[in-house]
């Protein structure tokens, strides 16, 4: 009987949060695709395979026991689909809430492909269209050269009994492993009483959230820093160039300064030329710009800078700000996690056509434990596991060529 309760409320916690998408739209989120569910024959969200994933641990042999104990010591009250927190252990309410804040705040939901994956070692995908020619003189390999790197003249070049040339749809898939990351909180019982007693705050509570946020942060970290590693361009801009002028006048610095716009339009004509496919996808193009404090300045200041009403306070998510487009053209996120000596630019038109991936798996909560002898010091942590990256063939195949260019501004 209690294994059917706790089946239970674990599931009305799903149901809770899955409800809480759908009133967001979080459920429709276009940087994800939609997952076949074999046991209800529709589609569910990425979200909801997070879900599932967890609930998945929490019913296994370990995590069960816990729960097993824990809800032991509470079985004389309900538990039931109304069950909020009551007569429930904290970490299991926490779960779930803490997955759809680090789904809705990592800034891979903007940058790039987000596939959710529900084994430790499994595929992210990505779509590839193929031009086919059998013609041996068109020096093409049928099927492995992408549409998008083809100028081709000679569709209408094919006799009432020649070879008429194909296109072809692949759905490519790149085998990926995921790592994890762990983060532990500590507390004593005497400042959870104070804290509490005094000014009504739950320290675990806001523990628990100080750790998802940190999370988030050092998720997106690594994302930027393998955007900016992986990418397959460099243009440079040295912000002390002007001093080859006359120093002494201020307009050849402020002259140069305008430079740094032309190298970020430098660097989307790169992508435009060497990723023909993002042409094509008109306006659903999403061409976005990160970069430090310090560079938002230099943009900030030039005369023929745009930014468009977009900047409200609500942009403002952990680690960054979005700060709006520039010139109706950029949209701009603003972190201190990315140097002072670069500025990066990818274009992403959907999860089959962007720079990178990110694929979550697990989210795991720890109830908290004494970690002392004496019974008064207690600690919980946080283990994300995921994998991320650059995806292979964003450009043309066997090629280096994909949707990502960095401008160098520490240049010597």
């Amino acid at each position: 009987m209690l294994t059917i309760k706790i089946q239970k409320f674990l599931e009305a916690q799903k149901q809770r949060m899955v409800k809480l998408d759908r009133d967001t739209g979080l459920d429709q989120d276009p940087n994800s695709p939609k997952y076949y569910n074999e046991k209800t024959g529709g589609f569910v969200s990425g979200l909801e395979v997070l879900y599932d994933n967890c609930i998945g641990w929490l019913n296994g042999k370990e995590a069960f026991e816990t729960l097993n104990k824990e809800f032991q010591m509470l079985e004389n009250q309900s538990i039931n689909e109304d069950t909020l927190s009551t007569a429930a252990p904290t970490w299991t309410t926490t779960a779930l809430p803490l997955i759809r804040r680090l789904y809705n705040n990592i800034v891979a939901r903007e940058l790039v492909s987000l596939q959710p994956i529900s084994q430790p070692s499994a595929y992210i995908f990505y779509l590839n269209k193929l031009y086919t020619n059998t013609h041996a003189a068109d020096s093409i390999t049928g099927g492995t050269t992408r549409l998008d790197q083809v100028s081709a003249t000679t569709y209408a070049n094919s006799s009432e009994q020649g070879t008429i040339r194909e296109i072809q749809m692949s759905l490519q898939r790149l085998l990926v492993e995921v790592s994890s990351d762990k983060l532990k909180a500590d507390f004593t019982l005497e400042a959870e009483q104070d804290w509490k007693a005094q000014y009504k705050i739950d320290v675990e509570a806001e523990m628990s959230t100080e750790m998802g946020d940190e999370i988030i942060r050092e998720l997106d970290r690594r994302i930027f820093n393998a955007l900016v590693a992986g990418a397959a361009y460099s243009i440079n801009w040295d912000p002390t160039a002007y001093r080859s002028g006359d120093t002494a006048i201020s307009l050849y610095r402020h002259a140069y300064e305008t430079e740094i716009y032309n190298a970020l339009i430098d660097a989307q004509a790169w992508i435009m030329a060497n990723a023909k496919g993002i042409l094509s996808a008109g306006n659903s193009v999403d061409w976005n710009v990160v970069m430090s404090p310090a560079n938002w300045a230099r943009f900030a200041k030039l005369e023929h800078w745009n930014l468009t009403d977009l900047a409200v306070s609500t942009q403002t998510q952990i680690g960054r700000r979005y700060v709006g487009q520039i010139n109706n053209l950029f949209k701009v996120y603003v972190t201190n996690e990315v140097s002072d000596c670069t500025v990066l630019l990818t274009a992403k038109a959907s999860w089959l056509l962007s720079p990178g991936y990110y694929a979550p798996y697990t989210l795991y909560v720890s109830p908290r434990y004494i970690t002392n002898d004496d019974f008064t010091r207690f600690s919980k942590g946080i283990c994300s596991r995921q994998a991320y990256g650059i995806i292979p063939s964003a450009g043309p195949l066997g090629s280096t060529s994909n949707l990502i260019v960095k401008i160098n501004l520490c240049v010597s």
